[in-house]
């Protein structure tokens, strides 16, 4: 199957349960993609979709946990991030569900951009944050950059 994101290591932020879970994100993605490209429905996409939804609000529940007892900003930030890509999905799942839009090859490209920058930039941040390593944040910040091009 042709993924839309390959898990590598370059993903990873080093805490073992975000690594996990964002692993979780990126198979969801790769499998809408593949129903998408396949042609698999709408009932299907719609599927993908929700439990998409379904997981990242859960994961999104545990960073703000994590971040409760430390950076406020930080947690701030995140819970906008969560406002504004719930808010997406389920105008999204609505549109779907009043046979109003399809899951479409750019929707899904803006879901990918969206997950790539949330893993390399918010998530690294909760990273650096637990560990004070600012060599390594710099470098996923250079990563982030280096993909920039290919997300667009």
């Amino acid at each position: 199957m042709y993924k839309l994101i390959d898990w590598t290591e370059d993903l990873h932020v080093g805490i073992r349960d975000l690594d996990d879970q964002h692993h979780i994100l990126v198979e969801l993605l790769n499998e809408l993609h593949y129903a998408i490209h396949r042609r698999l429905g709408l009932e299907v996409c719609r599927d993908v979709l929700e439990r998409l939804r379904r997981f990242a609000d859960v994961h999104f529940t545990f960073e703000e946990n994590y971040l409760r007892s430390g950076d406020r900003v930080q947690a701030d930030r995140h819970r906008e991030e969560r406002r504004e890509l719930m808010q997406q999905l389920d105008a999204l799942l609505a549109r779907i569900d009043t046979l109003q839009s399809t899951v479409s090859f750019h929707r899904l490209h803006k879901l990918k951009v969206w997950l790539l920058q949330h893993i390399l930039a918010a998530d690294e941040g909760i990273s650096q944050y637990r560990r004070s390593d600012t060599v390594h944040f710099e470098a996923r910040q250079a990563r982030l950059e280096k993909l920039k091009p290919t997300l667009w």
